[in-house]
């Protein structure tokens, strides 16, 4: 009778606790909207398409803009928000950031990487305007992006962008001008969150070198 009586309360106390144990929900993913022209995360919109951020670097800096015109249009460069859509996009797993690939309809299928801080509104921009610039992948904890960049004839860099301090901590095969590359590079998987092997590969595809990138 008193073992029973001690299961019982066992068995009590365990299902007590079971319920008060709180169930960790995913972060559901950030995603675009059907015009693309805006990001939602976690039910809200955050990003359109025209921030000043992204708007100004295309401008400035994606070299789509000469004389005032846009390239491959009549429309003057201060409207080229008007030409922007995004392609892709990822949040981080804490919530705090979203990477993305955005394009122009003037010049495609060139891209551009940025990423966008949720908490401070700003966006940084991190590739050139160019055909092959795409994020690749996270690391598990999600603070860190894989983005490709900087191809020339198919054979491309890694950079590995932190993305809440904004930094690049690990170029993998880098080199001074991109036609000096010989190779392509490609992450075969993440080690840790602070850790990728990845390889080198020719024309043909085949893995020239294999290596650990750590930071």
């Amino acid at each position: 009778m008193k073992n029973v009586l001690y299961l019982f309360i066992f068995s009590f106390a365990l299902t007590a606790c079971s319920s008060n144990t709180a169930t960790v929900q995913p972060i559901q993913p950030a995603s675009i909207s059907a015009d693309a022209t805006m990001l939602t995360f976690l039910g809200a919109n955050v990003l359109h398409v025209m921030h000043p951020d992204i708007q100004n670097w295309f401008m400035e800096s994606s070299q789509l803009c000469a004389d005032g015109i846009i390239l491959n249009t009549t429309l003057p460069c201060d409207k080229i928000g008007e030409t922007l859509v995004f392609t892709n996009v990822r949040n981080t797993s804490d919530g705090r950031a979203l990477s993305f690939t955005v394009q122009s309809t003037a010049l495609v299928p060139d891209t551009a990487v940025g990423v966008f801080t949720i908490g401070n509104n700003s966006v940084t921009m991190l590739t050139n305007y160019y055909l092959g610039n795409q994020i690749l992948s996270a690391s598990p904890n999600g603070v860190y992006i894989a983005v490709q960049k900087d191809c020339f004839e198919a054979r491309c860099g890694i950079d590995i962008f932190n993305v809440q301090q904004k930094d690049t901590v690990a170029r993998l095969n880098h080199v001074e001008y991109a036609d000096q590359r010989q190779y392509t590079v490609v992450i075969q998987r993440w080690l840790t969150d602070n850790s990728v092997e990845y390889a080198l590969r020719d024309d043909q595809s085949t893995v020239v070198e294999t290596n650990v990138a750590r930071w």
